[in-house]
């Protein structure tokens, strides 16, 4: 293959990039998009991520060079669908029963409320999708997809089904779903938890210094005994061994579970490292570092969703645009109801607030949103341990895992 595969085909010139290029141009655009983010306290109040920060200015350049038939830029990704499942992987590896314990009963009932939103963020999204005269894949695209699932989960669904309907736009709907999720979830969830704390007179610690000593929930201990805070080589060395035995086993198990329904090539993996990881946890006979799985999550989850932003088909949106908007408006609006109803459903106090704005937080964007959110209604009320403790475990991981098989039901009843 030449250094440059520049050709012209149809009467556009074509640039065709290999594996080692796409990964190149991920890289800078992701270190782009971090020293933007570095600079800019905007974007960090947004808790935007660097990838989307970086790529989507490439892929909306790349859109308008392909609408005016000066250049097409094809990608080599199959280090991308590597990456993706590797990241969905690590997410297996961090779901540790015995933290789970920690949230008792509580973590349970968050679960299964999440677990029911999942369905009507998709049911609204086809239901307005279907409305509108487009193809309802689109709703769910835009539905729990890109809303929980935000951009890692929009990335692996998008391509999938795009690939498997063969309906042009459904990976770009996603993930232009997710980065405006991103956004959404962040403005949202402080000032709607604010709203809910003055509307209904909530006691907050701050006002009430009893409430601090009510709850025996301790995150940082929780972590230390779960791996430790640091790592080094042989940490990171063990943790990219067990996601390779998950891969491989996984794959196994995937193509048990797909001949009962089609689902992406990550289940199995998620599901073999999660019985890694417990089967450790519960025999001490190995121990899984958390921040080395937390670093080596990170660098998967960055870099494959850096390399599928840079290359979405942002011009196939063009016939999506008002319908894609309309329904995440109005997954604005059911998601700020979810709030409310969270409050009235886990006992109309502090926490459940806590749980609502971090609630809004994942269910548009992602973890990181809720756990800004939530940080700061703590700056100016107090902390909440148990609401950070409940939503971390449920939006890094747990939910991931229902979000998965929820979207492929509702699907395989569409289509």
């Amino acid at each position: 293959m030449p250094l440059i595969d520049l050709k012209l085909v149809n009467d556009v010139w074509t640039l065709n990039l290999s594996m080692i290029q796409t990964v190149g141009l991920a890289v800078i655009t992701l270190f782009i998009g971090t020293w933007i983010n570095k600079h800019s306290k905007f974007l960090q109040r947004m808790c935007m991520p660097a990838p989307a920060v970086g790529a989507l200015p490439f892929a909306f350049l790349t859109a308008i060079l392909s609408y005016y038939h000066i250049l097409d830029i094809k990608f080599e990704g199959s280090l991308q669908t590597f990456l993706m499942l590797a990241f969905f992987t690590t997410i297996g590896l961090m779901a540790s029963l015995k933290v789970l314990k920690k949230g008792g009963i509580f973590i349970v009932f968050f679960f299964l409320a999440c677990a029911v939103w999942i369905v009507v963020q998709n049911a609204a999204g086809i239901a307005i999708a279907k409305a509108l005269g487009i193809e309802p894949i689109i709703g769910i695209m835009a539905g729990s997809v890109s809303m929980i699932g935000g951009l890692g989960t929009a990335g692996a669904f998008g391509p999938y089904y795009e690939q498997l309907l063969g309906i042009p736009g459904t990976a770009s709907a996603a993930v232009a779903a997710a980065t405006f999720g991103m956004v959404a979830g962040t403005i949202l969830g402080a000032p709607v938890g604010e709203r809910i704390i003055k509307m209904h007179s909530v006691k907050t610690p701050y006002e009430n210094p009893e409430l601090m000593d009510d709850s025996d929930i301790n995150v940082i201990e929780d972590r230390v005994e779960s791996g430790g805070k640091q790592f080094n080589s042989q940490d990171l060395l063990t943790i990219c061994m067990w996601i390779g035995l998950a891969l491989g086993i996984g794959t196994i198990v995937s193509a048990g579970l797909s001949v009962l329904t089609p689902l992406p090539a990550y289940i199995g993996a998620m599901i073999c490292a999660a019985v890694i990881r417990n089967v450790g946890d519960f025999t001490k006979s190995y121990k899984i570092n958390d921040a080395a799985l937390d670093a080596v999550s990170n660098v998967a989850l960055s870099l494959f969703v850096t390399m599928a932003i840079n290359s979405l088909k942002l011009v196939q949106l063009i016939n999506l645009a008002l319908p894609l908007i309309t329904i995440l408006v109005a997954q604005m609006a059911l998601i700020c109801v979810f709030a409310y109803i969270l409050y009235f459903l886990f006992g109309r106090n502090y926490d459940s607030v806590m749980l609502g704005a971090g609630a809004i937080g994942f269910g548009l964007g992602a973890t990181p949103n809720a756990l800004v959110n939530m940080l700061s209604l703590a700056s100016k009320h107090g902390p909440s341990p148990r609401a950070w403790l409940v939503v971390s475990l449920v939006g890094a991981f747990l939910i991931d895992f229902a979000n998965a098989f929820i979207i492929t039901t509702m699907a395989g009843i569409l289509y």
